[in-house]
């Protein structure tokens, strides 16, 4: 189940499998892994897209930053507020 981030607070998911299965996603390795995330990350059903955009700049995908931004002028404002996060976390330094 997604939980609903509060201010200054991640977007995670509940504890237990799901958890269990976004730190797994976030360990994979591999370009493919996330070129296929930056592909799903405009077209994924809405309820999933926070976290599949959470994943994306926990993984730092650079190639992701496109739909981040567009992401964060979504009407949605959980999808914003996860896109801010991410393109923080994709930030070149």
């Amino acid at each position: 189940m997604i939980r609903r981030a509060s201010s200054g607070e991640r977007l995670t998911w509940e504890a237990g499998p799901a958890a269990a299965a976004l730190e797994t996603l976030e360990a994979l390795g591999g370009k493919e892994v996330d070129a296929s995330l930056a592909q799903k990350l405009e077209t994924a059903d809405p309820r999933l897209r926070p976290v599949l955009i959470e994943l994306a700049g926990r993984r730092r995908i650079a190639a992701a930053r496109a739909a981040l931004r567009k992401a964060a002028d979504d009407e949605s404002e959980s999808i914003r507020v996860a896109a801010l996060r991410a393109l923080g976390m994709t930030a070149e330094t």
